[in-house]
């Protein structure tokens, strides 16, 4: 495959890639790098317009792909609701029963006659690959691909498209912010910012010494953070609570108490009940058995950032929004901005819509909309997974920053993440039963 002199200008008039160049050779794995913004998006989409069409003018010569796969950063939406899971692989390709083996291999077989809608984000994931290896593509673009898995899940994932790629010699592009990845994976290493391409090195020339500076800062961007103190008045309390999809048991008595100043983080495997729980606490999951008491107002920060905004409405509308119509407008521009500003997204940004941000932004715009609105207790879901290590620093920063005001229940599958903001951690089996960990 080859890449030469690629420029690409989004709709709002943008330029976000700009004079790309780079040769991939067949069965090679390589890893895309850089900030949130940087344009890694934008290569897997540009690459992809000679194939499909997307909302980006692109320019230069992309060669060599006989076919093609896309594994969507947000991939609730890149699968139909109205065909189950399997119908869905077999539609262009037909061979039921290797698209069964591969649902195997996927540890999903069970979930193929389902639904989009009725599975986890790490279960969305795993079935999109199995789509995607079925068509059996020459050239496969992951975008974030392993942001919703945990890591029973990622060592099965990365080990499939591995060999995957080995035995038919198919080209992946990964675009990731987990830099493990590059050690575990990747042949090259691509680090793109500010839309140029600013290094292409060897995975493991990359890992010893990076020869760019955004590079450097990269692999160089790893801090810890102790969680703060918490011990305030209670502010959430799950006490016996047990949870069902129609006769499907998710969690069984489960029990736990949030404080104000307090952060919750709960991890466990795909699939396990984590979401169902912050989903209980809003009211989206009715309680078979058990209580749960909130303490004040709740915000929730949801994995799929992009699809948790509204298209039509501004980003500075969407942030203002939990105080739309309660404060002046002038004061409400200022906090707006202030809490813009907080999280890293540039005010002179704020009245572009959503489409105009990598995922990254979207997420860091959620985080403002709900700090803002000054809630009892946050309730936060994966929302580190589309971030690379220096966002991710700076979120840690931010909710250290807010946390001596709040109760957080935090969902990851991050534990380095986890240990930085967390003062206890509650591990959901796949039994839907809880146990707290030192």
């Amino acid at each position: 495959m080859r890449v030469e002199k690629v420029s690409a200008t989004a709709s709002s008039g943008k330029q976000v890639l700009k004079s790309i160049s780079f040769m991939a050779l067949p069965g090679e794995i390589i890893c895309i790098i850089g900030k949130s913004g940087a344009g890694k998006s934008s290569l897997l989409k540009a690459i992809s317009s000679a194939k499909i069409s997307v909302d980006i003018k692109v320019k230069g010569v992309i060669a060599g792909i006989d076919s093609l796969g896309f594994l969507y950063q947000d991939g609730e939406d890149a699968l139909s609701p109205a065909y189950t899971i399997l119908a869905q692989a077999a539609e262009n390709v037909g061979l039921e029963n290797r698209a069964i083996k591969i649902f195997k291999e996927m540890d999903i077989k069970d979930k193929m006659r389902s639904y989009g809608a009725f599975l986890s984000g790490g279960q969305v994931t795993r079935s999109l690959l199995a789509i995607n290896l079925h068509q059996r593509p020459k050239v496969l673009l992951l975008d974030e691909a392993t942001r919703a898995l945990d890591p029973q899940s990622q060592e099965r994932f990365l080990s499939i498209l591995t060999r995957f790629a080995d035995d038919h010699k198919a080209i992946l592009l990964w675009v990731t912010h987990d830099l493990s990845l590059i050690a575990k994976v990747a042949h090259r290493v691509l680090v793109i910012d500010d839309g140029r391409l600013v290094e292409d090195s060897m995975a493991d020339a990359f890992l010893v010494r990076p020869e760019s500076v955004v590079g450097r800062q990269l692999l160089g961007a790893k801090s810890t953070f102790p969680a703060p103190s918490g011990g305030g008045a209670r502010a959430c309390s799950f006490s016996n609570v047990s949870l069902a999809y129609g006769k499907v048991p998710i969690l069984s008595n489960l029990s736990f108490c949030v404080h104000k100043g307090e952060t919750l983080g709960i991890f466990g495997g795909s699939g396990a009940g984590k979401t169902t729980i912050l989903r209980a606490i809003i009211g989206q999951i009715p309680i078979e058995k058990g209580t749960v008491c909130i303490d004040g107002s709740v915000q929730m920060i949801f994995q799929n950032a992009r699809s948790s905004l509204d298209p039509k409405m501004s980003i500075f509308r969407s942030v203002a929004e939990p105080l739309w119509g309660k404060v002046k407008y002038g004061v409400l521009q200022e906090r707006v901005h202030a809490y813009l500003q907080a999280v890293g997204i540039d005010t002179n940004r704020a009245n572009s819509l959503p489409e105009y941000f990598s995922g990254g932004e979207c997420q860091r715009v959620c985080i403002a909309r709900a700090m803002i609105a000054g809630p009892s207790v946050v309730l936060a879901d994966e929302i580190t997974a589309s971030q690379d290590v220096i966002a991710i620093r700076n979120i840690v920063k931010i909710l250290h920053k807010f946390q001596k005001n709040i109760a957080m229940i935090c969902v990851s599958h991050d534990r380095d993440f986890l240990g930085q903001v967390a003062h206890k951690f509650l591990e959901i089996g796949i039994d839907g039963k809880g146990r707290f960990l030192a």
